[in-house]
């Protein structure tokens, strides 16, 4: 298959916006124009309204998030995206946090968004290229990346590495990567640690993947 092929050829979600001419080639080695995807400021909003973020760390504001940007210690979730207990259809993000799988027409909207035409030839790494690559082969194999890269391990005898690996290895032979202050709150054990590969299912184009030795 040709690198030059674009998106807009395998997602028609994204034909007729500036990303339709975007080749598989400019995705692979980030240089598509297209800027990282945040997608936490959209689940989650101050508890006692005002601003999500500030410019200076403050005793309300005490999460770095970026560069000189910092987020407010209480927040609430959207009740419209974000779920405390089990939901028909829901992906679960975390032990007590379920998504709306209707985030995926936020996350198309900020990809459209993000795309710079300024950028575009010039290198930038962020996992907006790989959330697309995983789209393209998903509807080229007509598999998801988890059923495709299962049927590989297995063929490898990899019998430890996956995706989501609380549903087939025990939670003592996972450790945790991280205590979570932004979204989820929380320490993160057996759910990737990166937001947008676990609203999009636990089994992203740019993380989530999990090995074990032991």
């Amino acid at each position: 298959m040709s690198l030059e092929r674009t998106v807009g050829e395998f997602l028609p979600r994204f034909a007729g916006t500036p990303l339709t001419t975007l080749t598989i080639q400019e995705l692979l080695t980030h240089t598509s124009g297209l800027k990282p995807t945040v997608v936490y400021p959209d689940l989650i909003k101050p508890a006692h309204g005002g601003k999500l973020f500030n410019g200076h760390r403050n005793e309300q504001y005490p999460y770095l998030v970026d560069q000189n940007l910092y987020m407010v210690r209480n927040v609430v979730q959207d009740s419209v995206y974000l779920s405390g207990v089990p939901r028909p259809g829901y992906r679960q993000i975390a032990d007590s946090l379920w998504v709306n799988p209707s985030v995926d027409t936020i996350m198309a909207r900020k990809i459209i968004r993000s795309y710079d035409p300024g950028r575009r030839g010039r290198y930038l790494y962020n996992d907006t290229n790989m959330y697309l690559l995983r789209l393209i082969a998903e509807r080229i194999t007509g598999r998801t990346l988890e059923e495709s890269t299962a049927e590989l391990f297995a063929e490898l005898g990899c019998t430890d590495t996956g995706y989501r690996p609380l549903e087939w290895t025990s939670r003592e032979r996972i450790a945790p990567t991280e205590n979570d202050k932004l979204l989820r709150r929380g320490p993160i054990q057996g759910f990737v640690h990166d937001e947008l590969a676990a609203v999009s299912g636990g089994a992203g184009g740019n993380a989530g993947l999990m090995q074990f030795k032991i």
